[in-house]
């Protein structure tokens, strides 16, 4: 006899044999899933965008880039811009240590708007012959990023000589736009920002970019990509002013990944210059004539603080006769600007080492 309550044979198989096939049908559906993520990241499905701007490669073909989670981006390889499997603009280093000087920085070694050929790493690697230089100048990257890059990709070269290049005018504001790095609590080096912008934005599951591309064809709802633009080459001027905590947050960030480049000079034992460019608008546009901006003034300050040797091109580059040192549409350097640039640094390096 059955007491009350208690399920019949009958319902009880029933009951069982449905918990069963969800089980059953749910492992199927997650197994599935990862399997898609899987051959996903097997494939390195990934957002790949097109890289614009004012006289890219004079015109001439397209510049590619991926988020990459360490640097927030990075450049694809391209043959016809001279972009390497590393993302940059330069053929591979076929030398290391005393015969090797590496430069970092943003898009003025980068030298988009010129021929490789034309940037100022080549014309330095043309007067330090037979000695090669390096150029990992990247499009938008800030310091922060210079750092990351260079200790992942041009530390393990063991240069001699590494030139940090350094634009003021919007330096400062890449510190705070990238949040990437902050100051230790002894302000003697820098720590990662966990999570970073990139990791903030782009979802962790290629399946919901798979997702996004198949039904809108595009990686990521509109305005996630519109937040992933100004996160990655929203870069202000000097003009544009920062709010005290910002400018000061910026200052101290600046100061630490200067401090870290210094030690690392030091246990590396390479010789390192920071290079300060001064903006178009000081040299050739409305500013003209005037001093130096205070953020320039600032970084030499900063350089001094750190014991960073210091080349600040403002009063070769205010005191200059010649041809246009940038070019107006781009803002940039020009091919004349590359070689100028190229030429004090030859000269400050020659006058450190004159046996080089």
């Amino acid at each position: 006899m059955i007491e009350d309550g208690l399920p019949s044979p009958r319902r009880g198989t029933m009951f069982t044999r449905g918990i069963y096939l969800f089980s059953k049908w749910s492992c199927i559906a997650l197994v599935s899933v990862l399997f898609c993520e899987f051959s996903l990241r097997v494939w390195d499905f990934w957002p790949v965008y097109q890289l614009t701007g004012k006289g890219i490669g004079g015109g001439k073909g397209v510049v590619y880039f991926t988020p990459d989670p360490e640097l927030l981006f990075r450049m694809l390889p391209n043959k016809l811009h001279s972009i390497n499997a590393d993302g940059f603009r330069d053929d591979a280093p076929t030398r290391q240590g005393n015969d090797l000087v590496v430069v970092v920085g943003d898009s003025f070694p980068m030298g988009l708007a010129v021929q490789p050929d034309e940037t100022f790493p080549q014309r330095l690697e043309a007067l330090m012959a037979p000695r090669e230089v390096y150029n990992m100048g990247v499009q938008g990257y800030g310091p922060d990023q210079a750092l990351i890059a260079f200790k992942k990709y041009g530390a393990p070269l063991k240069p001699s000589t590494v030139i940090l290049s350094l634009y003021p005018s919007n330096d400062f504001n890449d510190l705070v736009k990238n949040n990437l790095l902050e100051p230790s609590q002894d302000s003697n080096s820098v720590t990662r920002i966990n999570p970073n912008p990139i990791e903030r934005i782009i979802p962790r599951w290629r399946l919901s970019m798979a997702y996004y591309m198949l039904r809108l064809r595009r990686f990521l709802p509109a305005e996630r990509e519109e937040e992933l633009s100004r996160t990655l080459f929203n870069d202000k001027d000097s003009d544009e002013k920062f709010s005290s905590a910002e400018y000061e947050r910026a200052i101290r960030t600046m100061r630490s990944i200067l401090t870290e480049f210094a030690r690392m000079s030091k246990e590396d034992n390479f010789e390192l210059v920071g290079v300060i460019i001064p903006s178009f608008k000081s040299i050739e546009g409305e500013g003209r004539g005037s001093t130096e901006s205070l953020l320039d003034q600032e970084m030499v300050a900063i350089c001094r603080e750190t014991s960073v040797s210091c080349l600040d091109l403002n009063p070769r580059f205010q005191s200059w006769q010649g041809g246009a040192l940038y070019l107006p549409a781009d803002r940039h350097l020009s091919a004349q600007g590359h070689s100028e640039v190229a030429q004090a640094i030859f000269e400050m390096l020659h006058r450190a080492s004159p046996d080089r």
